[in-house]
């Protein structure tokens, strides 16, 4: 029977969300969602107060089995506001996640790297080929193969 799973990936005011049926024959998967969601414009404490309404009635919605959250990870040029407010949010989309349902994991991109293969992150991210073999029937956005990846690898797990 597949597996559906969603990963949730944070870039400064965007929330990037992707849902995957995993093939149990097989390495290959199905996009089931693909959706980038903005962070309300205006003051925080209600933008966010928003995303994590919109997070949690997503995921009750949907009933995803596995649920997966790029985590934060060390910047080597340093932190800086950007760098917080995509934490800020990305503890919100956690929360929220939380609420929603029991399986949540948080992964680090170094994790991903690690795991998946002896590649880096970014280097399957720009990988067409390895994302040809891996789709079935489906399309899926360059800035959302990330969250994939972390997908892939937490379902290996």
């Amino acid at each position: 029977m597949s597996e559906q799973w969603v990963g949730f990936g944070v870039s400064g005011d965007e929330v990037i969300v992707v849902g995957l049926l995993l093939n149990p024959a097989g390495p290959t998967f199905t996009v089931v969602e693909e959706a980038t969601w903005k962070l309300q414009k205006g003051d925080e404490a209600p933008a966010y107060r928003v995303m994590f309404e919109k997070v949690v009635n997503y995921l009750v919605e949907k009933k995803f089995q596995h649920i997966v959250i790029k985590g934060s990870s060390a910047n080597p040029k340093g932190m800086n506001l950007a760098h917080l407010k995509s934490a800020e949010l990305r503890g919100v989309v956690i929360a929220a996640a939380a609420k929603a349902m029991a399986d949540v994991k948080v992964i680090g991109k170094a994790t991903v790297s690690k795991n998946i293969g002896k590649r880096n992150t970014d280097e399957y991210i720009q990988d067409d080929k390895f994302w040809t073999e891996k789709l079935e029937q489906s399309v899926l956005k360059k800035k959302s193969r990330e969250v994939a990846l972390f997908i892939l690898m937490a379902s290996k797990q």
